[in-house]
């Protein structure tokens, strides 16, 4: 038996699988088996099923999806597209939102895409190809074909406004897509905190839209605050009024001192893992106004008036103020010659402040007598938070009302 024609490998298995099925159903001769494969192959994908089998056929949107690259924000990407009947090119949009970190859901009629950029949620009705921002409707995609169900199949115009992009080509005719300059995050921008720059190379400051990013760990160390994280709350201790601001990053509610007082807004933006915030976050947190100079890349932090006036209690300070020596403050005094003669001299010294007094019994004009000391004390008021008088002691809080009298000598504690 020789064969004079090339079978290919499909041809093959076919007629392998015929003579299977002939041998099985009787003993056919092999002159006959010979003729059989002498006659003529055929090569159609039917060939190639088994007789009495069945099989559901492939749908045509399948067969129709074609991948192309396309150059979004300057990253190659793989998009599935097709043609519908009338030739229309439509892209898979879940494709294009991925590359653009952003999400879709369908529902109903209803496609969305929550825009990463600016957190909007845009959408298409496919009932009458309305398109809106959040609930405004924005208008109605030109030549529209109403569908009954949700799809992320849509031509490249639907496509360019929901992502907000613009679209072009290369040299290559590959499609482009570029962000608008609006939605672009902007970054090289530089911290000062109270006049003082701060650098946060690892996690720097950028702009999403219109909301401004700030890392919140340098610029709470600038200010000498204390930073507390447990899970997905995080608390500041601030420095100049010790109250206690915490931060749920899950929902943005802020407490103070315990106390729920509201919620901050666009926490949508915020990194978690980084804690890169929204500008207005980072203001309450540690009681500071923001400000992006016009035209520059300077983001200026400044301490609210109300806490920059405010003398820093606690550890801190005492620490600071152990180390300073004997130091004059004030010396004042009254001259009369009629009036008694006061005399004020105050001073500091480590964690101490002292002030002594000294009041005459009488004027210049009295003489020696008049000159004597009729009043004196000295003062002692210490940084942890006690007081002493030595000498003469006025009460100031109604603590001679008892004896009646107002002033006593001694040592007052």
């Amino acid at each position: 038996m020789s064969l004079r024609a090339v079978i290919s490998t499909a041809a093959l298995a076919a007629s392998l699988t015929t003579m299977s099925v002939a041998s099985a159903q009787s003993a056919a001769p092999a002159d006959a088996v010979e003729s059989d494969l002498s006659a003529p192959i055929s090569t159609s994908p039917q060939s190639l099923i088994p007789a009495g089998s069945a099989i559901a056929p492939a749908p045509a949107e399948a067969l129709s999806i074609e991948f192309v690259d396309m150059v979004i924000e300057g990253s190659f990407v793989s998009v599935r597209t097709r043609k519908t009947p009338a030739g229309v090119v439509e892209y898979q949009l879940s494709d294009i939102a991925k590359a653009l970190a952003s999400k879709i859901e369908l529902e109903t009629t209803v496609l969305r895409y929550n825009r990463a950029q600016d957190g909007i949620i845009m959408s298409i009705d496919m009932a009458d190809g309305k398109v809106r921002a959040n609930l405004t409707v924005l208008g109605k995609l030109p030549d529209f074909e109403p569908r009954v169900a949700a799809t992320a199949w849509i031509g490249l115009n639907a496509v360019s406004v929901l992502t907000g992009t613009h679209v072009s080509e290369d040299k290559q005719g590959r499609t482009v897509l570029t962000l608008d300059k609006q939605l672009k995050p902007q970054f090289g921008l530089n911290m000062w905190v109270n006049g003082a720059p701060v650098d946060a190379f690892d996690n720097e400051p950028r702009t999403i839209g219109p909301i401004l990013l700030l890392p919140l760990e340098p610029i709470v160390e600038a200010l000498g605050h204390q930073l507390t994280r447990n899970g997905d709350i995080i608390t500041v201790r601030r420095t100049e009024d010790q109250a206690e601001i915490e931060l749920e990053l899950a929902t943005g509610l802020v407490s103070i001192n315990g106390t729920a007082r509201g919620v901050t807004p666009d926490m949508q933006f915020a990194d978690r893992d980084t804690l890169l915030l929204p500008f207005s976050a980072v203001e309450t947190l540690t009681g500071t106004h923001v400000k992006l100079q016009p035209g520059t890349n300077r983001v200026e932090i400044t301490l609210d008036d109300r806490l920059s006036s405010t003398a820093l209690p606690g550890e801190r300070v005492s620490d600071e103020a152990a180390q300073t020596p004997f130091t004059p403050e004030a010396l004042r005094y009254e001259v009369s010659d009629r009036g008694p003669v006061r005399t004020e001299f105050s001073s500091h010294w480590g964690n101490y402040n002292t002030r002594t007094r000294v009041e005459t019994a009488g004027g210049l004009e009295d003489g020696g007598d008049g000159l004597s000391p009729a009043w004196a004390s000295m003062d002692v008021q210490s940084l942890d938070g006690w007081a002493a008088t030595i000498g003469d002691y006025t009460g100031s809080y109604r603590e001679l009302a008892g004896v009646g009298q107002a002033r006593i000598r001694g040592v007052a504690w």
